[in-house]
């Protein structure tokens, strides 16, 4: 049974190590999230097996919401089936979006929904 909580993650930070990837699983398998969401990137995979943290969320029955600076982010995310996109423009500032990557939330939001 899942919990009432949500938890929202940066990436590169959370998932950059093998220890990050288990207390990922851990907190999936131990504190049962309704939802976890990913920035920076939204979409990881494992280096040992190539699943990605949309999946090992499902596996635990858990909502995988992934926040997007981008319509190749966004593109992503789809692939991978996540369950609800977060558009976060560049006026948003920084979190290492760039310009020439992103648009404005607005704009942003209406080319993910197409």
């Amino acid at each position: 049974q899942s919990s009432d909580l949500s938890i929202g993650f940066i990436g590169f930070s959370s998932l950059s190590t093998p220890n990050g990837w288990k207390d990922y699983e851990y907190i999936l398998k131990h504190h049962r999230p309704k939802a976890v969401q990913f920035f920076a990137p939204s979409i990881i995979l494992q280096q040992n097996d190539g699943r990605s943290n949309v999946q090992l969320a499902h596996e635990y029955n858990t909502k995988f919401i992934a926040q997007v600076g981008s319509m190749s982010e966004a593109k992503e995310a789809i692939k991978h089936k996540v369950d609800a996109i977060i558009c976060q423009g560049s006026e948003a500032g920084g979190h290492g979006l760039r310009r020439e990557l992103g648009s404005s939330t607005m704009a942003l939001a209406s080319q993910v929904s197409k």
